[in-house]
């Protein structure tokens, strides 16, 4: 199977950072930009059809909130959602790029979801790919210090994922920690391979070459979608 689409499912930004800077994907994921974290809440997307993720009255929004305003001028206004973050913490925001206030940062997800559909809808061939990594102690923020530890197989997810739609998929997890010394596979399934990597630094490039020879060691990719042919085959259906 050759896979036309290569989506980013967290657990945080630089899963997206670094599948763009090797060329692997075309268009902007849903979590592409947001703060997961974890499984837990990624299943909780899937099985409320991203009510969880977007409804109205699981957000809350940092400009509404005065003890966040030297923030707010630092870095700009954020998105909370009482599902999956720290309300008082700022630095806890879910959507930490976008204030979904306003009908234009909203409409950004919606038409990543209906894209999303699309895909599920048309069976087209999708890998989904987690990151997540250790912390050392140059990461100074202690709510980010405890990283998701992607390394642990979990079929809930590859269920929530089925019992959402998809059939054509696979799930790709890497765990980058300083703990090892050599690339190791950790788990392989039909759905779902898991691999932790050695890691040189947050964003060094020897990092992403172990991550693109993993790619292409198990997956055949095929003419990777862009915005533009997914956008052009709904409008045609």
């Amino acid at each position: 199977m050759e896979y036309q689409v290569i989506y980013s499912i967290g657990v945080r930004c630089y899963t997206e950072t670094i599948l763009k800077r090797l060329d692997l994907i075309r268009f902007s994921s849903i979590f592409g930009s947001i703060n997961i974290r974890n499984y837990k809440n990624l299943i909780n997307c899937f099985d409320t059809n991203f009510k969880a993720l977007f409804d109205e009255s699981n957000l809350i929004y940092s400009k509404d909130i005065p003890l966040m305003y030297n923030e707010n001028n630092l870095y700009g206004f954020r998105t909370l959602n009482k599902n999956f973050d720290k309300v008082d913490d700022y630095h806890s925001a879910t959507f930490a790029h976008h204030d979904l206030s306003k009908n234009e940062h909203k409409q950004h997800f919606l038409r990543g979801i209906h894209r999303l559909n699309y895909i599920r809808d048309k069976h087209i061939p999708i890998l989904f790919v987690n990151i997540s990594k250790e912390y050392d102690n140059s990461d100074n923020y202690e709510f980010f210090s405890k990283e998701y530890d992607n390394s642990q197989y979990d079929p809930s997810l590859i269920d929530s994922i089925i019992k959402y739609g998809f059939s054509n998929f696979k799930i790709l997890s890497i765990y980058k920690t300083k703990n090892i010394s050599e690339v190791q596979l950790v788990y392989s399934s039909y759905y779902m391979i898991i691999y932790k990597i050695p890691t040189y630094g947050y964003d060094d490039l020897r990092d992403d070459v172990m991550i693109k020879e993993i790619i292409r060691k198990h997956y055949n990719l095929g003419n990777l979608l862009t915005i533009t042919d997914l956008d052009t085959i709904d409008t045609n259906k």
